[in-house]
């Protein structure tokens, strides 16, 4: 299980407005196990009805599209995505990777970076996790969350905007946990407003009620 916070998002937090028009990392899906079912588990009793909340825990498929990406920060909206923004603002759930052990993770600063770290473990400084490939591609976070249940496009399942976020050598500031995951330039994040989480969404029921003439 990664390191998650809840947090009000603030898309001008890093001392810019973001535009979020790379797409260097992504969340591809969720995960899958060897008999093709999510790898994914419902705490309580799901989605009731469009506006309900669903808490559940998931593992994800999360690619990168480049060389190496530093201090990855994965962001799923928590509040329905009022803004309409994916999960550039408002409540979100955020997220970084796991420093070690490797394999699985990646942790490309190591002890050479010039920051004064205040971790200790393993003599590491910045412990939010990396990716690179092809040899950490996909990493799988699992995260666990409470988010609204809708289904804008109708197709009966569980919408889940989220970004995710990263930076490049060079411009990685010492990262310590989710609150200091931050794009590294305005485009250097990547959201998807439409992803899709298989747990099932109910129709939307319309009531009519007859008032007497």
């Amino acid at each position: 299980m990664i390191d998650s916070v809840i947090v009000q998002v603030d898309p001008v937090a890093p001392g810019y407005a973001l535009n979020c028009t790379a797409n260097d990392v992504a969340i591809a899906g969720v995960a899958s196990n060897s008999d093709g079912y999510p790898q994914l588990t419902i705490h309580d009793d799901g989605c009731a009805y469009r506006g309900d909340t669903v808490t559940f825990t998931a593992t994800f498929d999360l690619e990168v599209n480049a060389k190496e990406r530093h201090d990855i920060g994965i962001y799923f909206a928590t509040d329905g995505d009022i803004n309409n923004d994916g999960a550039i603002s408002g409540m979100c759930s955020v997220s970084t990777l796991d420093f070690e052990p490797d394999p699985p993770w990646l942790d490309l600063d190591g002890t050479t970076d010039p920051f004064p770290g205040t971790n200790t473990i393993s003599n590491i400084q910045d412990t939010c996790g990396d990716i690179d490939k092809p040899a950490h591609n996909p990493l799988h976070p699992t995260v666990t969350l409470t988010a609204v249940c809708k289904d804008d496009n109708n197709d009966g399942f569980l919408n889940l905007p989220n970004c995710t976020s990263w930076r490049q050598s060079g411009v990685n500031e010492l990262c310590t946990s989710p609150e200091h995951a931050f794009p590294g330039s305005p485009s250097k994040c990547n959201c998807d407003s439409g992803f899709n989480v298989p747990i099932s969404v109910p129709p939307a029921d319309l009531l009519v009620i007859m008032l007497p003439s």
